[in-house]
């Protein structure tokens, strides 16, 4: 062999390995971008429940909140209905 067959081999296998390096890289690169999308949307799926689960509550703390108030407006009614007969007989 002589050196210029080994100078062009050594530079194609350098260059086998830098391609090498570099779609290894590149690998790491798009299983990485891939890692954040999926991080991304697990972020925006917990978001969107914990979302609904605090719009469930509030519409339970509302309805809970009208019953209340239905019931103070019966008592008061009824109170009032029952000083209405006292003082009529």
């Amino acid at each position: 062999m002589t050196s210029a067959n080994s100078v062009d081999g050594l530079a194609t296998m350098t260059s086998v390995v830098t391609s090498s390096e570099s779609a290894v890289g590149s690998r790491h690169s798009a299983k990485k971008r891939w890692s954040q999308q999926e991080a991304t949307v697990h972020q925006q799926t917990v978001l969107g429940v914990s979302a609904k689960r605090c719009r469930l509550h509030k519409l339970i703390r509302q309805r809970f909140a009208l019953a209340l108030k239905i019931q103070q407006m019966v008592c008061a009614l009824v109170k009032q209905q029952a000083t209405v007969h006292s003082a009529g007989s």
